[in-house]
């Protein structure tokens, strides 16, 4: 075809794809400068195997997770800023080429993201247009010096080799195939591959082109794109080593930049004059008019559908995957106000607008009537309700009327059959205000009317039939006027009503409100639906979605659906049902739809195309089709029947922050962090963290937990980073995992870390603080027992040196009197006392030594003491003594120093010397023991007694409340004439 022949053809095709397109927009996002793009010249977009966006332009690199956009120039390590082409190799590093500072390769870990490589030593080498990688993970690079080939590019300095220099070096393309032959493209002489054993080259005629883009789809074809057109290589025949040009409906053949066959098998084509698209045979063009730009010449399929264009000079655009198509203008102009949208038994879709007017959709248009309507005859609201015989029952403005179908024509309102307000209202000529009307199974039309139920027998051709239906209506819903609204009847023709407060359902002639939830009044209704398995679905003004899988039962369960289980908003307007069983829902803020074997919503806005975000009505229509009514225009949603609900992505972190220094993260983001252990002054986190998906605009949410501080994983959030502030020590595992449209989350991404505790608090140090507390508690027991044993040695030798020398000194001395006193008969009386002053001394010297001798420091010894001091007192003069006291087993492991010894001993001499002297007892008892760390001293006698109020001196009490007070005791004397006393002591052991 010649060259002029060929654009003749191709302005017939963009010119016939501009009418077919005329009312029809798809969804699309721009990226430029302002959101962060490097420049708006793009010249290469790849999606890495973690599924982040790599967009090369003329100033530079740029990586797009789906929020926001990162930059790198030469300054991180880029040989230029003109970036030509990226490719991944089969370990998954990134390789970018420049044009004219060689490869970059991503991840090496050094201080910049990149390392810049040298092809050649020429600076056409080092020009770089393409690159490839083979199943032998060689790199191939198309340069301005030929094509060169590293085989090793794992190495610290891959080591490239020139293949093939052609009659004009400049080799502008380089593609391996799935039979991993290696094609290239030259200006000067075509189109050339290197076969599968790499010995020879083969040429293909193909027709001239200054620039060729050569691409790959899901199924191995390879289809290059030039100024000759389209052609493709593989397909259904994958074994052909024959080029096929693309022929596309009307049989021309564009001039191509770029093309691409997604994975609906839908054609992309890139051109000078726009898009064209190539769908199920029908041709479309897009440009500026659709969001589109003017000069595309790069094209991606991402693994969520999307398409992304990359522009010459505006940018980068990205076509959504939904399949959404917008009706957006109706007779040349904007479709506006769309308030419903029904469709005719023979498949037509009409559109109800503000003011009452309908028009029909057809295709990708919106046509009004032929005839304008008059406006007293113009159809209102939703009242429009197709038979199932195929005709239109409508509400006018002077009553119901019924048209003949199949098809709709609002243009004719005079062929409709009127049922005159005053047949229902005989009383009244005013005009019949009807909210709504409803089609029961039996082909009754019913509506509301003035408080009263209706229903009108469609089978008659007049006079028309209608009776009012006898119901007592509850108490309490506002029933009154347009309000009440027949809505459908279940499966048990239960009839369904609404009020503007309440539901009602009607059986066997019984109303009752419904309660779709303990305690909620009113209900507000806003929509019913019956679906295919029979559950009735109630949407609410301000509680979401009710549903109930047995509305026939007597007693009704409900399941509730709200914003906290994924509804975008408590107020439903609409409700309808695909083919595939999920439920459709018209919100205020978008569409949202629920799969209810899972639970799992996906929710649709004009971030994904949709006209408008405030949903009117949608609908169904029999071919699978879901309409959507909005304010500002009318959409089509063609859900896929093999559409699944996409599984959370994978999370990776992307920033490990602590007390404001960065730990070093794989640039595109790392599944695990790196295992730390910090100081306990380094407590201070900040963690960043993405999952790269580009099914919807902002879609995911995200959940974390910190094992060690949380027990549970958090409320789903858009948040992206979070910051812990001062954590105490102990070890830490950060997870962070997306959340998106199914019902399961992503696989969390992992930080694990310790924080060591304090020095002080640290094992070491408290090992060493232990070890000295030990030595320290040891060097004092050893320096007290030292000090004991010196004691002991000291007492031991006082108490022999008093026993042999001041005793026995003592001794003499009563022995030397009593031997003057015979041979003095004069100073005999002196004598005696000197005897007797001596033998005294000498037993209080005896108590000393008894006290201060370490071998009688238990109590048993004091028991010993006293029982023969009492005894020796008291048996002479023929007074009974009866001793008590515990086992020497009890007492034996009882101590006591030696001044309480002392003490306690004078207290019993005292006490027995007392009864001695002054009692005139015949029986005394002792009792000692010890209890709660204290002993205890009774001795009791049947003498004669005393009044302890007019105690004297005399009796040696004050003694023995002194030495008591002294010990830390407490003496008590119970005593009265002629009945004995009693002397009770009670002295702490220490």
């Amino acid at each position: 075809m010649a060259h002029g022949s060929r654009l003749v053809a191709i302005a017939t095709i963009l010119m016939a794809a501009a009418s077919a397109a005329e009312a029809q927009r798809l969804p699309v996002r721009h990226y430029g400068l302002a959101e962060g793009l490097p420049h708006n010249t793009v010249t290469s977009i790849y999606q890495d195997r973690k599924g982040f966006l790599w967009i090369g332009t003329f100033e530079g690199l740029a990586r797009f997770d789906g929020y926001r956009f990162v930059s790198y120039s030469t300054v991180d390590g880029l040989g230029h800023d003109l970036v030509n082409d990226i490719a991944e190799d089969r370990g998954g590093r990134l390789w970018v080429a420049t044009n004219g500072g060689g490869v970059a390769r991503l991840g090496d870990g050094g201080d910049r993201p990149f390392v810049p490589l040298r092809v050649g030593p020429s600076p056409l080498s080092n020009a770089v247009n393409a690159i490839a990688f083979d199943a032998a993970n060689a790199l191939w690079c198309a340069t301005d010096d030929g094509l060169y080939r590293a085989v090793d590019p794992d190495a610290a300095t891959p080591a490239f080799e020139a293949i093939a220099r052609f009659a004009s070096t400049v080799v502008t393309t380089v593609f391996v195939d799935s039979r991993q032959r290696v094609w290239t493209w030259v200006p000067a002489d075509g189109l050339r591959h290197l076969d599968a054993e790499r010995q020879t080259w083969t040429a293909t005629e193909m027709p001239r082109s200054r620039r060729v883009k050569i691409s790959g789809d899901r199924r191995g074809r390879v289809l290059l794109a030039g100024e000759g057109g389209l052609f493709e290589l593989g397909g259904t025949d994958a074994t052909s080593d024959r080029w096929r040009p693309v022929a596309l409906p009307g049989g021309a053949m564009p001039s191509a930049i770029a093309a691409l066959q997604d994975a609906r098998d839908t054609f992309w084509i890139a051109t000078a004059a726009g898009m064209i698209r190539s769908d199920a045979g029908q041709i479309t063009r897009h440009g500026v008019d659709d969001g589109l730009p003017p000069d595309p010449s790069r094209l991606l399929e991402d693994r969520d559908g999307n398409v992304w264009i990359g522009s010459s000079g505006s940018g980068l655009y990205r076509v959504l995957t939904t399949t959404i198509v917008n009706i957006a203008e109706v007779d040349g102009r904007p479709l506006t106000g769309v308030t419903g949208v029904f469709e005719s038994l023979d498949g037509r879709i009409y559109a109800r607008l503000a003011g009452h007017a309908v028009v029909e959709v057809t295709g990708t248009r919106a046509t009004s009537p032929a005839r304008p309507v008059p406006a007293n005859q113009r159809w209102a609201g939703r009242r429009i309700v197709r038979s199932r015989t195929g005709d239109w029952w409508v509400v006018g403005s002077d009553g119901i009327c019924r048209m003949r179908g199949p098809g709709f024509e609002p243009d004719r309102p005079a062929q409709c059959q009127r049922v005159p307000a005053g047949a229902v209202l005989a009383q009244s000529t005013d005009t019949l205000d009807i909210p709504e009307l409803y089609e029961d199974p039996q082909g009754r039309i019913w509506f509301g009317a003035a408080g009263r139920l209706w229903w009108l027998d469609a089978s008659r051709n007049g006079p028309w039939h209608m009776e009012p239906v006898p119901i007592d209506l509850p108490a309490g819903p506002s029933t009154s006027g347009p309000a009440l609204v027949p809505a459908l009847a279940d499966r048990s023709g239960s009839l369904w009503l609404l009020s503007h407060e309440f539901v009602v359902r009607v059986a066997g002639g019984r109303a009752e409100t419904v309660r779709v939830a303990e305690g909620v009044t009113p209900v507000q209704p806003r929509s019913v639906f019956l679906d295919s398995k029979g559950r009735l679905w109630i949407g609410t003004r301000y509680g979401g979605v009710a549903m109930t899988a047995q509305p026939e039962a007597t007693a009704l369960r409900f399941v509730t659906y709200t914003t906290q289980h994924g509804l975008s908003s408590n107020a439903v307007w609409s409700i309808a049902e695909d083919r595939q069983g999920r439920i459709y829902f018209g919100t205020g803020r978008g569409l949202d739809r629920l799969d209810p074997s899972t639970g799992a919503f996906r929710h649709f806005t004009i971030a994904d195309g949709l006209a408008g975000d405030i949903i009117n009505q949608c609908i169904a229509d029999r071919q699978g089709a879901v309409w959507v009514a909005t304010p500002t225009g009318l959409s089509r949603l063609m859900p896929d029947d093999h559409e699944a609900a996409a599984a959370a992505p994978l999370t990776y972190l992307t920033r490990i922050q602590i007390v404001g220094d960065d730990v070093r993260v794989a640039e595109t983001g790392a599944r695990q962090g790196p295992a730390l252990t910090l100081a306990a002054n380094r407590n201070s986190l900040l963690l960043q963290y993405v999952a790269p998906s580009f099914r919807g605009e902002h879609r995911l949410h995200y959940q974390y937990r910190l094992d060690g501080l949380d027990r549970d994983w958090t409320s789903p959030t858009e948040e992206r980073t979070v910051t812990y502030a001062r954590l105490a020590p102990g070890s830490y595992r950060f997870q962070v995992r997306a959340i998106g449209e199914s019902a399961a989350p992503g696989e969390p991404a992992v930080f694990e870390f310790t924080i060591r505790p304090p020095f002080w608090r640290q094992w070491w140090f408290l090992t060493v603080t232990a070890l000295s507390m030990a030595a320290l508690l040891f060097g004092v027991h050893r320096l007290r027992m030292r000090r004991l044993v010196v004691l002991h040695t000291l007492r031991n030798q006082i108490a022999t040196d008093l026993h042999d020398d001041i005793g026995a000194g003592l001794a003499q001395v009563a022995i030397l009197s009593e031997v003057a006193r015979r041979q003095t008969p004069s100073a005999a009386s002196q004598f005696a006392d000197i005897a007797t002053l001596a033998r005294t001394m000498r037993d209080s010297m005896s108590d000393i030594v008894w006290a201060i001798d370490p071998k009688k420091d238990r109590v048993t010894h004091l028991a010993e003491r006293m029982r023969q001091f009492a005894v020796n007192t008291l048996a002479s003069d023929g007074t009974r003594v009866d001793f008590q006291a515990p086992h020497d087993s009890a007492l034996e492991s009882v101590a006591l120093a030696p001044d309480r010894r002392r003490h306690l001993l004078l207290i019993l001499k005292e006490a027995v010397t007392n009864v001695a002297r002054h009692a005139g007892a015949s029986q005394v008892t002792i009792a000692l023991g010890v209890a709660d760390s204290t002993i205890h001293l009774n001795v009791e006698d049947d003498g004669r007694g005393f009044d302890p109020s007019t105690v004297r001196e005399g009796h040696g009490l004050g003694n023995l409340r002194s030495r008591s007070r002294d010990l830390g005791g407490d003496l008590q004397i119970h005593s009265a004439p002629g009945r004995g006393t009693r002397l009770v002591v009670q002295i702490p052991i220490r």
